[in-house]
């Protein structure tokens, strides 16, 4: 993978997504330039979970389709859809009929394929910093051309999730849950040592901002960014957004291992300006707010762990269920917390894990590990200690996955 990139950055203004998609990639040189008549491309959109697109939190349809359109005319007939979403409770194929893609692909004559069931490849790479090796859906080793389509969105695990983080979508579920429990920057890095090149087609036409990727706020651009180069774009991504690459671990981990260069010195950027474009994104990174009848217990928790808590149970209160949670008490943080009066105590993330053995002997205490564990699953243990299913487990307004 050429560690320099070149990046397009288009507005749609009054132009149909299909002319903004192929005005961008003419930009870089054409799709010839990545694709030749008659070979095999995947799409890899970004379906977090049960969404709608105006959420920012998904891929569009429009831009799904306008990337179909541009590949059938010059030939690529041999297209497939393919993600693993890290909602497994609602599955990807599910995602796909619930959000009009089952649709639009038998409209193309387009193949579907949830990369979740896929046959996996272990590979492995001496240049690994963080994994020793990692489970890959066969279907991404099979095709000429990977056309990763991600959206803009800020994430309070890695301060944004743009192209490279997208990857982790074509990954085996078990490892997109290991990564959670590793240094997921730099697992998000190594991913792309044995990944195929791939051409990136980002949707900024509406993005998210707050508490993403999938509980934030949208955020009308009208942009399309794409580019040859994963850092290259990712780089270019975060700069409008309002956000330094360097600050940016998975990005600048990856420009460290080769994968591409964050500077724009190394970045040829056509097209509209990042200045004429940029617009400020608040961040994901929020603070712990009082939840009626639950206990807090929290001494300097991360930025990840407060996200992940938040969403939870935001998640459980928007659903009416929270009044039925009696007794919860969260602890989270680095710090020793001596907790009296025990009820229905959770332990929040690695950095509770020592405490948590000092009174794992208690039945009302329980683990939720990972650093940090997806808002998703913290939902989900809680309830599963409690016995309380969802009473809206299809939500299409907003979700949470492992992604």
């Amino acid at each position: 993978m050429n560690t320099k990139g070149k990046v397009a950055i288009v507005h749609k203004g009054v132009n149909s997504t299909y002319e903004t998609i192929k005005k961008a990639v003419d930009l870089l040189g054409g799709i010839g330039r990545f694709v030749k008549p008659g070979q095999k491309v995947m799409l890899k959109p970004n379906y977090t979970g049960n969404l709608l697109p105006e959420t920012g939190s998904v891929t569009s349809l429009a831009v799904l389709e306008g990337i179909i359109v541009m590949l059938q005319e010059v030939g690529i007939e041999n297209i497939i859809i393919g993600e693993g979403c890290g909602t497994v409770h609602v599955g990807t194929s599910r995602i796909f009929e619930n959000v009009g893609v089952s649709k639009l692909a038998e409209r193309y004559n387009v193949m579907l394929r949830d990369l979740n069931l896929d046959k996996m490849i272990t590979v492995k790479d001496k240049r690994f910093k963080e994994l020793k090796e990692v489970k890959v859906a066969e279907t991404v080793y099979n095709v000429d051309l990977i056309i990763n389509i991600p959206m803009l969105k800020t994430h309070p695990l890695t301060d944004v999730t743009l192209s490279l983080k997208n990857m982790k979508g074509v990954i085996a579920p078990s490892e997109k849950r290991r990564f959670h429990n590793i240094n997921l920057h730099q697992a998000v890095a190594d991913l792309h040592l044995v990944l195929p090149k791939y051409l990136t087609i980002a949707d900024g036409l509406i993005a998210q901002e707050g508490l993403g990727p999938a509980e934030g706020t949208p955020v009308p651009l009208g942009l399309i960014i794409a580019g040859d180069n994963p850092v290259a774009v990712d780089s270019v991504c975060s700069r409008i957004m309002g956000f330094n690459p360097a600050d940016i671990r998975h990005i600048r981990y990856s420009a460290e291992i080769g994968i591409g260069s964050y500077s724009l010195n190394d970045i040829e950027i056509v097209g509209a300006t990042i200045e004429s474009v940029a617009r400020k994104f608040e961040p994901a990174v929020t603070a712990l707010k009082e939840y009626p009848g639950v206990e807090i217990y929290s001494s300097n928790p991360c930025s990840g762990c407060i996200a992940a808590l938040v969403i939870a149970l935001d998640r459980m209160l928007k659903m009416g269920d929270l009044v039925k949670f009696e007794g919860l008490q969260i602890c989270l943080g680095s710090a020793t917390q001596n907790i009296k009066n025990i009820k229905r105590l959770f332990y929040l993330g690695n950095c509770t894990k020592q405490n948590y053995e000092k009174s794992k002997c208690n039945p009302n205490v329980h683990y939720i590990e990972g650093c940090a564990p997806p808002g998703l699953e913290v939902e989900e243990r809680i309830r599963e200690v409690y016995g309380i299913p969802r009473s809206n487990p299809l939500l299409t307004s907003s979700n949470n996955s492992v992604n």
